[in-house]
Parts: structure tokens; sequence; C-alpha cells
């Protein structure tokens, strides 16, 4: 066996055993409601944008190649937000 390949496995097993003896979610249970809100408004958000989008198309006189560049570039922009504000813990 590789020496780094079995340095990983032991740090594998350790971690598994690390997150074996936590007893519980150590975060009052309100916050599981509020992450499971916080993904409602998320995916409502996204599927209102959809299926609003093609009258959204038609009143402004905008293109269906515009539209998804706007769809994507805001999908971007939220997933680099929220992996720049977890990662410098704003």
């Amino acid at each position: 066996m590789d020496k780094k390949s079995g340095n990983k496995e032991e740090k594998a097993k350790e971690l598994i055993a690390r997150l074996n003896r936590l007893s519980s979610w150590p975060l009052p249970t309100s916050f599981i409601l509020i992450i499971g809100v916080g993904y409602f408004f998320t995916f409502y958000d996204i599927s209102d944008i959809g299926f609003a989008m093609p009258a959204i198309d038609q009143q402004f006189h905008l293109g269906s190649s515009l539209s998804l560049f706007h769809c994507a570039f805001s999908r971007a922009h939220r997933i680099c937000n929220r992996f720049l504000c977890s990662w410098y813990h704003i």
C-alpha cells in the first residue's frame, strides 16, 4: 500500500469516527426550520422566474437568448456569493 493512500484512509477513518461520536445536532432545532424556509424561498424564486420569464420576454421585447443570459448570470452570481460568504464567514 502506498504511504499517501494509507494516510488518506486513516484520515477518513478518523473523520468517520469523530462524526459517529457526535450525539446530536449541536444547534437548536429551530435552525433546521430556518434553513428549510430559506431553501423553500430560494427554490420558489427559481421556479417563479422560470414561469414568469416568457411573459417578461413579451412585455419588455427581450429575446430568449437575453433572458437566458439573465437567468444563468443571476444563478452564477448567487452561487459565487454563497461560496464567498461562506469562505470568508461574512
